[in-house]
């Protein structure tokens, strides 16, 4: 099947766009994280966490959990039989509804957009 030129074009943005969030998450996710093994106040909050994935292709999976796990504040840990659930820990959670939430928002639906 040939694609037009356009399609590869958008596919490129939005690899490159991923590429970009990578880093600035890989930041993000740094500072948190040297931030909260210097308060000792501070507790950490350790979960695991069933994040539901509407991902359906092998490669678009492995990719949505190897990107969780770049971070070094999350790990991807397993994803379900059925690969309808990915089985993420992470160092800090104070709210599971809103962690599950940012990666859908902010992993899958990136990677969703380059596998369609």
């Amino acid at each position: 099947m040939k694609h037009p030129p356009a399609y590869y074009g958008r596919k490129l943005t939005h690899i490159l766009l991923l590429l970009l969030f990578l880093l600035r998450e890989l930041a993000a996710a740094n500072v948190r994280l040297a931030y909260y093994l210097i308060q000792p106040r501070r507790t950490m909050r350790p979960a695991i966490i069933a994040v539901p994935i509407s991902l359906t292709s092998t490669p678009a999976i492995t990719l949505l959990a190897f990107l969780i796990t770049f971070a070094p504040d999350i790990l991807g840990l397993d994803v379900s039989s059925d690969r309808r659930t990915l089985y993420v820990h992470t160092l800090v959670c104070h709210d599971i509804e809103s962690f599950r939430q940012k990666v859908k928002e902010r992993f899958e639906e990136r990677i969703a957009a380059i596998f369609s």
